[in-house]
Parts: C-alpha cells; structure tokens; sequence
C-alpha cells in the first residue's frame, strides 16, 4: 500500500513527487484546466492507470481515480489508488490474446474463402458457419440459402436424416461414420 510504502513522507507533499516526467511537470496545468472549467485530462471519478514512481525509485503502473472533495481551506481531492503491475499484465495478456483470435478467424476465413475447393464449416450442431463460393457453385445454393442451415440438407436419404445423429455420436466420443480428414465421394442433392 502506499501508506505502508511511504508512510507520514508523503503527508504535506506535492503529489507530483509520485509522477514521473512528463505528468509531474504538468500536474499544475492539469490541476488548472479541471479548476478552469475545462475539460481536464484526467476525468474526475473515473479510473485511469498512469506511471508512478515507488520511494526506491522504481516505476510501476498505478490505477487511481480522482474525486473532488471539500475542505476546510477550500477544494481539495483525493486519489483512490491500487497496485496495477498484475491488471497490466492481464490487460496486455488479453490485448494479445484478442489480436490472436483475429488473426486466426481473418486467417481461417481467408483460407476458406481463397481456396480452389469448397469449403463448408459447421458448428458442433451441423449448422453452416461459413462457406465459400466454390461450395456455392457446386452445390448451387447461395451463401445466404446456406448459411444457417443443417449440412445434412446437403446428403441425400438416408444421410440428410442420419446426419444429426453421426456428428452426435462423434462429438460424444463414438466412432464417426466419415472419418474426419478422409476424402469421402458422396452423391450431393
């Protein structure tokens, strides 16, 4: 805590001491502008992470929030403060996580999209997700007509009604009657 950290020092002290450059030399204009009326840099009550400088000289990231508060001698405020090093990393972790599965499904899509066979995606329900114009053409459905639909609208009797019943039995751990990653010649309705 910052109690524990600095103790009775920090009592009486510009709390710029705590902000590395540049915000330590700028706190008196962010402190003008809120007074001002203007709209200031930090927004009152709202919780923001900036820069902060530990009594051993280290910089770690310090999630605060601001709140004005009345005092005897006239307007004062006060900051709610907490560690943020772990939320940062989390932040980070996630940001980067996000970006992964961007790439991944812009990847996926891409590869579905360009590749010279057709290709259909489904859900874990048989659902269409996602097909491509080559499955369009040889099927000759639009993507609209398919997208949404069960595949097994696509296999002929008794497949079309068997189909919800294979992919059950293969995500339930049962032996799939196609083997995936097979090439399997099928007729097509």
């Amino acid at each position: 805590s910052t109690q524990s950290t600095w103790g009775a020092e920090l009592e009486g002290q510009n709390i710029k001491i705590l902000m590395p450059p540049p915000h330590n030399e700028m706190h008196h204009k962010y402190i003008q502008t809120y007074e001002s009326g203007s709209r200031p840099k930090l927004m009152m009550a709202s919780r923001v992470r900036m820069p902060c400088i530990h009594k051993d000289g280290h910089i770690f990231p310090m999630e605060l929030a601001i709140v004005e508060i009345e005092l005897e001698s006239g307007r004062g405020y006060t900051a709610l403060v907490r560690d943020a090093t772990g939320m940062a990393a989390l932040e980070q972790e996630r940001v980067v996580s996000e970006a992964r599965e961007r790439a991944e499904k812009s990847s996926i899509k891409k590869m579905i999209a360009e590749c010279a066979d057709g290709k259909i995606t489904i859900d874990h329900e048989g659902i269409m997700v996602a097909v491509n114009e080559q499955a369009c053409e040889l099927v000759g459905y639009t993507r609209a007509e398919l997208l949404g639909m069960n595949v097994g609208m696509l296999a002929p009797s008794p497949h079309r009604e068997n189909h919800t019943l294979y992919l059950r039995n293969y995500l339930s751990g049962g032996r799939p009657k196609l083997m995936l990653g097979a090439v399997v010649r099928m007729p097509c309705v």
